[in-house]
């Protein structure tokens, strides 16, 4: 049977149209619609229940250096109370998962996929052979609201949280709102503003209830997963198990910025190396359609002399853009900006552009 969140009655109780996502369930929308709330989290805020996100706990004397071994990034950049982006991957560079990392000076939080947790927690014990840490996977545990949108700092703000004005993104700080214990950190998946909260179980609901009074003056909006895939798209963020998995490495993936074989040794840094010298054989790229269509994970990609040249990995609606946009891999050859691609959808072909990331500005604060 599917899991359920601590916010599983919430849900219900706002009318949302549940679903199974990977094993838990979850809002796909509420009764404003999919892109209702794609629009209100760009104009004011969304609130969203991310409680299916893993979260798996690394400390010990030897947590840094561990992670400096399982990780593509450089763990010694991150400093206290702040978090970083990362992958981890198998010896050829296939990406075992994407996830981020959080420095609370006792220990590494890494917040991993909901279809990864036990792939990842597994992976990690395998690995942790001459070194002194501990590994405890908090998942069960742990719930995680998530409000993004340009009102989100006065959201917070009015709910309790004296200093969130304070935090810069990708920074986090551990306190209490309401005297409910909290991680708080400035992040999100949509490339706005916004504020991602991890708690016990037990005070979800609570919480929950305290931003839904905060935002009423704010019309925010409640968020499930549709108008979450689409934000996360219109910044050209790659979702795993569509845009990477296992079978991609980060160069493919064009998450270069991510990995720091100059800084480190780590699985996979051969073979990434390897992609790095010698170039990848595909990227993964941004596309707007020129024509009509609706471009779906696994549609072919031709060139203009009709030679296939790629496949789909994710394609929406933007509302945000009144286009239909996408993400795909594509021959390195036909990856620059500007380069015209034709998607199969049905049995014709349709024009469209390859563009660079991301299909809207970013709005997350940022330290001067």
């Amino acid at each position: 049977m599917p899991k359920q969140t601590a916010l599983y009655q919430k849900h219900l109780d706002a009318g949302a149209k549940m679903v199974d996502f990977h094993g838990w369930l979850l809002p796909l929308q509420y009764p404003a619609g999919i892109i209702a709330e794609t629009k209100q989290a760009r104009l004011t805020a969304g609130m969203f229940d991310l409680s299916h996100m893993g979260e798996i706990e690394i400390s010990g004397p030897d947590a840094s250096a561990f992670l400096q071994k399982v990780a593509t990034n450089d763990i010694s950049a991150i400093e206290k109370g702040a978090l970083q982006y990362n992958m981890a991957c198998i010896e050829d560079g296939g990406i075992i998962d994407d996830f981020m990392v959080y420095n609370k000076g006792t220990a590494y939080l890494c917040v991993v996929n909901a279809s990864n947790i036990e792939n990842v927690y597994n992976w990690s014990l395998e690995q942790q052979q001459g070194f002194q840490v501990h590994i405890e996977d908090q998942s069960d545990k742990i719930s995680l609201i998530s409000i993004q949108g340009p009102a989100s700092e006065q959201i917070v703000t009015d709910a309790g949280l004296t200093d969130g004005a304070s935090l810069f993104y990708m920074h986090f700080i551990q306190t209490e709102l309401q005297n409910i214990p909290c991680i708080v950190s400035r992040s999100g998946y949509t490339g706005e503003d916004g504020f991602e909260f991890y708690l016990d179980n037990k005070h979800a609901p609570v919480l929950w209830d305290i931003f839904l009074q905060a935002g009423e003056k704010y019309d925010m909006c409640l968020c499930g997963l549709g108008s979450r895939d689409i934000l996360r798209l219109e910044m050209g963020y790659p979702l795993y198990g569509n845009d990477t998995n296992i079978q991609t490495n980060p160069i493919e993936a064009s998450l270069r910025w991510a990995v720091k074989p100059k800084a480190k040794d780590f699985i996979g840094k051969g073979a990434i190396v390897d992609a790095l010298t010698n170039g990848a054989k595909s990227k993964r790229a941004g596309f707007v359609m020129k024509e009509k269509g609706f471009a779906r994970n696994g549609y072919q990609i031709f060139s203009e002399g009709k030679e296939p040249i790629g496949v789909v990995t994710s394609g929406a609606f933007s509302p945000n853009t009144g286009t239909f946009i996408g993400q795909c891999y594509l021959k390195s050859a036909y990856a620059d900006v500007h380069t015209q691609i034709y998607v199969k959808i049905r049995d014709g072909l349709h024009k469209a552009e390859v563009v660079r990331f991301p299909f809207v500005k970013s709005r997350v604060k940022k330290e001067a």
